[in-house]
């Protein structure tokens, strides 16, 4: 390893515990299923985001087709994809784990 040898690419960094939290509250605030996704598409421009937090924040809607919205809207913000597996387990119906993945051509 000489000292000109390229340093490896980091990936994005996902937003801090406090930064999700605050964007968090910020989407359980809304009255509205449309506020709530507004909410969540804004801040989802300029910020990235981990499993774990899809599926803390697909807790922050109530019907299934909200759900289903979030999560395909952070997807391709989330930077540990190799997981994402994990985010079916959020879901409590079947419809909307086929629906989600229809929606990612997965």
């Amino acid at each position: 390893g000489s000292a000109s040898s390229p340093r490896p690419e980091r990936g994005p960094e996902p937003c801090s515990a406090a930064e999700f939290d605050r964007l968090f509250r910020a989407v359980q605030g809304q009255a509205f299923s449309d506020e709530k996704i507004q909410v969540l598409r804004d801040a989802a421009v300029d910020r990235w985001f981990t499993v774990s937090q899809v599926k803390q924040m697909i807790g922050a809607y109530t019907f299934s087709q909200d759900k289903v919205n979030a999560a395909a809207l952070m997807y391709p913000r989330t930077v540990n994809q190799a997981d994402w597996y994990l985010v079916y387990d959020a879901f409590t119906f079947d419809s909307d784990k086929r629906d989600l993945r229809k929606r990612l051509g997965q």
